[in-house]
């Protein structure tokens, strides 16, 4: 973006990069079934990645999030019928600290309010159709 105030109406403006726009994000899936107990056993892995953004249209190295990625995996087993499934899910795998939202509160309290993507954690699911 070209010649944007630093504030309202103020004197400086600069060129900037959008907020909450990498300039790379990458998405990939992979998953393998075969036959076993009875049923079908299934194992997935999964990742994204996102590069570095801003989420401060002032483009501050404070407002900023690191690039990252984010790794999942899933096993689980589906019976012949398929109406059982059950499977271990873990999301976020390597335990990644990754930003996804901000505010820029320099004008209030000198400071920034950020949230991160949830840590690892995993869970086991069971879910039946009928």
């Amino acid at each position: 973006m070209k010649n944007v105030p630093l504030r309202v109406n103020g004197p400086i403006i600069r060129d900037v990069d959008p907020v909450y726009a990498p300039e790379i994000q990458i998405a990939g899936l992979i998953r393998y079934e075969w036959q076993a107990l009875g049923g079908m056993m299934n194992a997935q892995a999964d990742f994204t990645y996102s590069d570095e953004y801003f989420y401060n249209l002032r483009n501050f190295d404070a407002d900023k999030y690191d690039s990252y990625t984010m790794v999942g995996a899933r096993l689980g087993w589906q019976n012949v019928e398929g109406n059982w499934d059950v499977s271990l899910n873990i999301r976020n795998l390597t335990d990644e600290r990754a930003g996804i939202q901000g505010f820029d509160l320099a004008t209030l309290c000198g400071c920034n309010e950020i949230s991160f993507q949830p840590p690892r954690w995993w869970g086991l699911q069971a879910r039946y159709s009928y």
